[in-house]
């Protein structure tokens, strides 16, 4: 949709109105997207080069330009059958641009919607957590009559890497609201916070805070109504610790409590907040994360619940 293309009609004498006429184009297309990834710091991973093409393809050189000091040991693999991979390549050209070389097997083309193949890498250990862009900063096709292609689309990728902080990214959700995305380590309970200025005393206020299962979690709803705010996300790690009663399909009571890793937590119930009612201990773990869901026993009836450290 961002390609658009100018021609030129001329009607001759013998043009009348109500005339059928047929009109041919024959316009040639590359749209070549880069994909993206999420991954810990050190980890082996790979983004996909997808093409979609109308024409008949023989090779296709792109340069990427990546940020030194976050990915290393750059190769190509999973190539689409089509291609050669002795003359498929991926070139370091200095410290922040590679040159990605896709050849066709002789005899062979590459046309229609395919997966061309996966750029594989490492990411470099002991880094910050950060968004690494994988820019193509230019690219060519050559079609099987040895002419370039005239039109070509191209869309970035990125990589997210995540070390030992916490990402977030601005969005909207589909009603127009303020949406977060985050990216953080999986099985890790995290905090969000806002302030609506700040150079301003008054601080940061919480937002939420949630156990995240996965490396990314989209929040929306986030408040406050105010036009401005700046959010940052921190690890939720409690002390004391923090009981939250969770929803259930199954309309089972599951309880969610935060505190801090390696620490032995008992859950206390009762049946009525009367300081005569003892507090009766129902579960005892220790955590080894920062978080446990857990189903106690017991009837249906209204039962209160609190968190100690032991």
């Amino acid at each position: 949709t961002d390609l658009g293309q100018t021609f030129t009609l001329t009607f001759s004498a013998d043009f009348a109105t109500a005339l059928s006429t047929l009109i041919s184009l024959n316009t040639d297309l590359l749209a070549l997207q880069v994909g993206s990834a999420v991954l810990r710091a050190g980890q082996i991973g790979s983004v996909p080069v997808t093409a979609s093409v109308n024409t008949n393809l023989t090779s296709i050189d792109m340069t990427l330009q990546i940020p030194p000091g976050h990915l290393t040991n750059l190769v190509l693999q999973s190539l689409a059958s089509a291609l050669d991979p002795a003359a498929s390549t991926v070139a370091p050209q200095g410290d922040s641009i590679w040159k990605l070389h896709l050849a066709a097997l002789s005899g062979q083309t590459m046309i229609g919607s395919i997966a061309l193949a996966q750029i594989g890498f490492t990411t470099v250990s002991n880094q910050a957590s950060t968004f690494v862009p994988l820019q193509v900063t230019a690219m060519d096709a050559t079609k099987s009559d040895a002419s370039a292609i005239s039109r070509k689309s191209v869309q970035s990728g990125r990589v997210v890497v995540i070390a030992n902080q916490p990402l977030l990214e601005a969005g909207f959700a589909p009603n127009g609201s303020r949406q977060l995305t985050l990216f953080g380590k999986a099985w890790m309970s995290y905090a969000i916070e806002y302030s609506t200025n700040l150079m301003g005393s008054g601080g940061w206020s919480q937002v939420q805070h949630f156990a995240q299962t996965n490396m990314v979690t989209i929040l929306a709803g986030l408040g406050p109504p105010a036009p401005n705010a700046f959010y940052r996300a921190l690890e939720f790690t409690p002390d004391p610790p923090v009981l939250d009663a969770v929803p259930d399909a199954s309309q089972k009571r599951t309880l969610l409590g935060y505190g801090q890793p390696g620490l032995q937590y008992t859950a206390l119930a009762k049946t009525n907040l009367s300081n005569v009612v003892p507090w009766a201990p129902v579960q005892t773990y220790v955590l080894t994360n920062s978080f446990l869901y857990f189903t106690p026993a017991g009837s249906n009836n209204i039962i209160f619940y609190r968190l100690q450290r032991n």
